[in-house]
């Protein structure tokens, strides 16, 4: 079976027919994004740094993850 190009949210309907006609239910499946994203970037930081800026996956959530392992999150718009 050939599969056409699928996008993250697609509905795929299954069902099966036997030699005699007989139909069974159907199986629904909605296609996944089963891809991780790429690493986020950070631009350089010191001892004097205030704010963390960088780049992360549209729609991700950025984890910084300090030394004593307090850790922040960062949704969509950097906020």
């Amino acid at each position: 079976l050939v599969v056409p190009t699928l996008t993250v949210g697609d509905k795929i309907v299954v069902t099966s027919l036997d030699n005699a006609g007989n139909q069974s239910g159907t199986t629904s499946i909605t296609v996944e994004d089963q891809t991780s994203p790429e690493a986020p970037t950070a631009d350089p930081v010191t001892s004097k740094t205030t704010v963390i800026t960088g780049t992360g996956e549209a729609g991700s959530t950025v984890t910084v993850t300090f030394p004593e392992g307090k850790k922040g999150k960062v949704k969509k718009e950097g906020r």
